[in-house]
């Protein structure tokens, strides 16, 4: 083939212009190349509107759930006082539960929410989670089949109930009949200014901010994960003056319903060395668990107290959840006891899940090709590097030096050991890179 002279720098211009729209269009495939998982698991059917929404550019997906992930404070038994007028006597009863885990140094507050049984339906709908499954009874252990029986029957009724009553009927038995759900606040003295530190602000009734104040000033109230929102912006009204600390995407949902701007986001590059540099001299430290997209899990070290929530579920042997204690497990008979049983024996027993630790939630969370992991706020990276990264993570977090450690949903009265919690972690989360996450 032969060119004209004349004709060569147009032939040079298109070849050049033609090669690199060849290399741009390879590399943008590259970019938004998307990775799946390289953990199988099972995909539940999620509802209709779950799939839309999933589908929606990022620009209208995101103000849409951000909107429907208002935090809203949870409903517990002074509200039901409340609400009958004084035939509940104020101060027969309180919500919360305080331990001194260490001597004025470390605390404990176990504060109880009213269970709902509608609940039920949205973990069936979008994580899959049947907990009246008739077949459910089958995948437990003999000696634990009379007991989840009644478990299952005790939901199923309350279930049913749910549906015919009005809520706040409904309500009003939950707390006649002592069904709650509880979570843990936690809370440390700073060895230098003696203020106080909040991690997983439980909601602020004037009894408990009389208890604080009377402990000293509460100069950072911080949420450990961005799935514990619904009562940040209340403890933030509470205490003007505290430093308020959490994950980008928390922030963004609280401010939503009127909080002020965080001072800290921990999800921030660097964030979190600048903090530790205030936080030194108090004796405390944090550290974000980085590629977690799902909690943005931020764990706290204070006194040799190591501060948790959202990162294990199941205890590391796969025989029961690591929140309750072994003799409550097989007899306690709370609505703690009988949701966590159930919770665990519909999606995190090995029969059901994936790693027979975790529920597979946490792995659609960090899967980028499902749908689960669109309706996130941040959403995995599409090579799947937030795997490695989170992996990479969590054993920088366990060479952490510590003594024992809390978890917000633990329902035990004794901590975790640090060989237990390492044992958990390594057990629920090595197959993020196939190595083990052991120091």
């Amino acid at each position: 083939m032969t060119i004209d002279n004349s004709a060569l720098p147009v032939f040079l211009s298109t070849a050049a212009v033609g090669t690199l729209t060849l290399l741009l269009w390879k590399r943008h495939r590259r970019r938004n190349c998307v990775k799946k998982l390289h953990v199988s698991y099972e995909h539940p059917n999620m509802p209709t509107a779950i799939k839309i929404m999933a589908a929606l550019p990022e620009f209208i997906r995101l103000p849409l759930l951000i909107k429907g992930a208002a935090p809203k404070p949870p409903t517990d038994g002074l509200d039901i006082q409340a609400l009958e007028k004084g035939n509940v006597k104020m101060g027969e009863y309180s919500p919360y539960e305080i331990s001194e885990m260490a001597s004025d140094c470390v605390w404990r507050v176990r504060y109880s929410t009213l269970f709902d049984p509608a609940g039920l339906d949205m973990y069936k709908s979008i994580f899959g989670f049947d907990f009246l499954d008739p077949t459910l009874v089958d995948r437990v252990p003999t000696d634990m089949k009379t007991r989840v029986s009644v478990d299952m029957k005790i939901m199923s009724d309350l279930a049913k109930e749910a549906k015919i009553i009005k809520k706040e009927e409904m309500q009003q038995k939950m707390f006649r009949e002592g069904r709650f759900f509880s979570q843990d606040t936690l809370i440390t003295r700073l060895k230098d200014t003696k203020g106080l530190f909040i991690y997983n602000p439980c909601r602020m009734h004037p009894e408990i901010i009389e208890w604080l104040r009377s402990l000293g000033e509460v100069e950072w109230i911080v949420s450990g994960s961005s799935a514990h929102t619904n009562m940040l912006t209340q403890a933030a009204e509470a205490f003007p003056n505290a430093k308020i600390m959490c994950a980008k995407t928390a922030e963004a949902k609280c401010i939503a319903v009127g909080m002020r701007n965080a001072d800290i986001i921990y999800t921030e590059p660097n964030a979190c060395d600048e903090v530790n540099k205030v936080l030194e001299k108090g004796g405390v430290s944090v550290f974000y668990v980085k590629g977690d997209v799902l909690s943005h899990a931020l764990c706290v070290l204070a006194h040799g107290h190591l501060f948790t929530v959202d990162l294990m579920y199941g205890r590391s042997d796969g025989e029961q959840t690591i929140w309750i204690d072994e003799e409550d497990w097989k007899n306690g008979d709370s609505t703690s006891h009988t949701i966590s049983r159930l919770f665990f024996y519909a999606g995190i027993h090995r029969s059901v899940s994936a790693i027979g630790l975790l529920p597979d939630y946490r792995l659609m969370g960090m899967d980028p090709c499902s749908t689960f992991s669109k309706i996130l706020l941040e959403q995995p990276k599409k090579d799947g590097s937030s795997c490695t990264e989170m992996a990479k993570s969590l054993r920088g977090m366990l060479k952490i030096d510590f003594d024992v450690v809390h978890e917000v949903h633990a329902e035990k009265e004794n901590s975790t050991t640090p060989d237990e919690f390492r044992k958990t972690i390594d057990a629920s989360w090595n197959w993020l890179d196939g190595c083990s996450l052991l120091p």
